[in-house]
């Protein structure tokens, strides 16, 4: 998947800072140990999407965007080798039925500086800000693949739990988050999702959804062998059951307000 669309502020840093003239005084050293770049997050998307910059492990500043400003928040962590921006279209969609949206780089990727927590300490750090905006109510947590087993260690730690969770073919661990481990912890109603021919991930997320709780776990195994984000995008297979089973989950839980 192509990563989404960033400027390179680093390199552009660089290039301004070697185009002084010659003799010139050194550029000054940054004031703060974790910089935080500037500009949009998105390209062609400036005004929709509006960079957020809210501290992680130790500080760390995590960066992504919002949209939206309804009183119900929802956390979009993405999975391995995609970023904040390959959520938008979904992101936008959701903050059209009147959700606001936060999407936002793990620690160490993206624009967000590097930290030792772990994905799942990003998502209750991105889910803990978002809480503490004017207007927001509750939170709902989605994730694909290696996000999809962040939101779930984050909801068995979050107080005071999300209203729902949605986890799109994740693994039961990934490295640092062992959701497999903690799944009978969960205190939010959780959907998981797979693709039946998505091999491990599927018997991932049977397995995972027969040890949580009865009451509030439910699996929904798809057709074909779309995987994480892809099963949110119209068009692709298995997505329209997927974003079926996902929008009667947040009208019944979660409901925009």
């Amino acid at each position: 998947m192509t990563r989404g669309f960033r400027i390179g502020t680093a390199v552009a840093v660089l290039f301004l800072a070697g185009c002084g003239s010659s003799g010139g005084s050194p550029a000054p050293a940054a004031s703060s140990a974790f910089p935080v770049p500037t500009g949009p997050v998105c390209y062609g998307n400036e005004a929709a999407a509006h960079r957020v910059d809210f501290p992680g492990t130790g500080g760390a500043p995590l960066l992504g965007y919002t949209i939206g400003t309804g009183s119900v928040g929802v956390v979009l962590a993405n999975q391995a080798e995609a970023d904040a921006c390959s959520w938008l279209g979904y992101a936008t969609d959701l903050s059209g039925r009147g959700y606001r949206v936060l999407a936002f780089d793990f620690n160490g990727e993206g624009d967000s500086a590097a930290s030792d927590g772990s994905g799942g300490d990003d998502v209750a750090a991105a889910a803990k800000y978002l809480r503490s905006q004017p207007g927001v109510s509750g939170i709902v947590l989605i994730g694909a693949s290696r996000g999809g087993t962040a939101v779930l260690v984050a909801s068995t730690v979050l107080q005071p739990p999300p209203k729902a969770v949605v986890s799109l073919s994740a693994p039961a661990s990934f490295n640092r988050d062992d959701a497999g481990s903690v799944v009978e912890k969960l205190t939010a109603p959780t959907l998981f999702v797979a693709a039946e021919d998505d091999t491990n991930f599927a018997v991932d997320a049977r397995s995972m959804s027969a040890r949580a709780p009865a009451n509030l776990a439910t699996l929904k195994i798809v057709p074909g062998s779309s995987h994480g984000e892809n099963l949110v995008i119209p068009a692709l297979e298995g997505a329209d059951q997927t974003l079926a089973a996902i929008n009667q989950l947040l009208s019944t839980k979660a409901p925009a307000g």
